[in-house]
């Protein structure tokens, strides 16, 4: 049987969260959607009751399609398994620890038929704290858009959106699609295999995606895993290097595709991450070294390099902690660094 949408959730030890994202999708499936909607769990060799946990949903939830490695064999692959055992004609990513906000599915079906046309929807969200309490909405220029916009080509997609591929619960795509360049298997390792294969989609049919404005998705802030256990200059590092060598081989070295994005990557989230670090004095002599050397290497040939990245960690602490009262006295709501990169 071909369902509408499979939500596809790779997962790893992520019992005590993977729980709201189960209840946030089963609680929507009313007779009108249930028979068109799957949900694909891939787990990576949990050592926690991840197993159990999906096992005893699947007794009252039929939809359930469960995978378990018999070893962790990372991020990347896990991606790339969920959506190979799934058997809708579109997947909807769902990180383990995030949920669908009421009623998304039955809006996200009904965009999806009158738009078949369309091959990859990038989804507004919501953000809250660890405990699902307190919402917000992101901040970031990329959700600031008030209504769902089409595009028709892939420079304006990469503009308006380029940053949110690599968010994995705002994504929807046709997974024949999916499945033409993910035999390809290039960039495993990157922590983004997804991006390569969704900007390899765009490139070849037109660009045609949209941008749905409705906040269907809800994330945990503070929540960043990967962060804590590869520390901040390597997460920035992952970002740096898998957003321009994916975009780069996909659209060229020298395409507007690649520097409208590393544009955005700079002033957007290099920088705020690099202040917020500096700010907050998480970042000695040997950070701020190793980031300059890192964003040199890159981001050498942007003029933003230079008026915002360099002077930025050239900036001696004395200076930086009274950018730290300034900012703690007249910015409101300044986000943390875990949201920075939780939102990549």
């Amino acid at each position: 049987m071909q369902y509408k949408v499979s939500i596809c959730i790779p997962t790893y030890n992520r019992e005590k969260y993977l729980k709201d994202a189960l209840d946030s999708i089963v609680n929507q499936l009313d007779d009108t959607i249930k028979n068109r909607v799957e949900i694909c769990v891939s787990d990576n060799a949990s050592s926690d009751n991840t197993e159990k946990l999906v096992k005893g949903y699947k007794k009252f939830t039929p939809n359930i399609t469960y995978f378990r490695w018999n070893k962790n064999m990372g991020a990347d692959l896990n991606i790339l398994k969920v959506v190979e055992i799934a058997h809708g004609k579109y997947c909807w990513f769902l990180g383990s620890d995030d949920i669908l906000e009421p009623t998304a599915l039955k809006i996200m079906l009904e965009d999806i038929d009158k738009n078949p046309q369309i091959n990859i929807f990038c989804i507004n969200n919501n953000s809250y704290d660890i405990n699902l309490q307190n919402k917000s909405i992101p901040k970031h220029s990329m959700y600031k858009h008030k209504t769902n916009i089409i595009f028709n080509n892939t420079y304006d997609c990469i503009k308006s959106m380029g940053s949110m591929f690599g968010y994995l619960s705002c994504l929807v795509f046709k997974k024949s699609l999916w499945d033409k360049y993910a035999v390809e298997k290039k960039f495993i390792g990157s922590a983004y295999p997804h991006i390569y294969i969704l900007f390899s989609i765009l490139k070849n049919y037109n660009g045609q995606a949209k941008y749905i404005s409705n906040a269907l998705v809800g994330y945990r802030r503070d929540n960043s895993p990967f962060l804590l256990e590869v520390g901040v200059v390597k997460r920035l590092s992952y970002d740096v290097i898998a957003y321009n060598d994916i975009t780069a081989d996909v659209f060229g070295k020298n395409s507007k595709e690649l520097k409208v994005l590393n544009h955005y990557v700079i002033n957007h989230y290099i920088f705020m991450s690099i202040l917020y670090s500096l700010t907050n004095n998480q970042a000695d002599f040997d950070y701020r070294w190793k980031l300059l050397n890192l964003t040199y290497k890159y981001y050498r040939s942007y003029l933003s390099f230079w008026f915002k990245i360099f002077p930025v960690l050239i900036t001696p602490r004395s200076i930086m902690l009274i950018i730290k009262i300034f900012y703690r006295l007249f910015i409101k709501n300044f986000i943390s660094l875990n949201e920075i990169v939780d939102r990549f």
